[in-house]
């Protein structure tokens, strides 16, 4: 048997994790949303452990905590949604490169990917915005 640390990126030593680094990725957005008060920006580290768990491997996916932490800074400002989904939508880091997360925990679950996928769906598709005009001008390619 061979135990590894739930993200191998943010492991210090052995299943101790780096926390500051796991921050660190953050800095740019806390620098943007100067009008958090700290114990919102505090909220953060309630969901970053939900980024160690994604099979997702690219070091500039912003990560799955984060995108909740976006969704619940949403309910508690929403007058600034419009600025949040820029942060939701960036192509490269972005909510759209989620992958499942259920078969990721033990026993198998599907509520955090329900989550994702309603949020996704109920805020991010709704949004007007023209990136997303365009996807909806898409049609699947049916073979035969």
């Amino acid at each position: 048997w061979q135990i590894e640390p739930l993200s191998i990126y943010y492991a210090t030593k052995d299943l101790l994790l780096n926390k500051e680094a796991l921050w660190k990725k953050y800095e740019g957005f806390f620098q943007w949303a100067d009008f958090l008060n700290i114990d919102e920006k505090n909220e953060l580290g309630k969901y970053l452990m939900l980024n160690l768990i994604t099979p997702m491997s690219d070091e500039h996916y912003l990560g799955d905590g984060f995108f909740l932490y976006l969704k619940w800074l949403i309910s508690r400002h929403p007058e600034k949604i419009r600025e949040i989904m820029q942060w939701l939508i960036e192509p490269r880091k972005g909510i759209l490169n989620f992958v499942s997360l259920a078969d990721m925990v033990y026993p198998r679950a599907t509520a955090l990917d329900e989550e994702m996928w309603d949020f996704i769906r109920d805020v991010v598709l709704s949004y007007d915005s023209r990136q997303w005009q365009l996807l909806a001008t898409l049609k699947p390619q049916r073979k035969g």
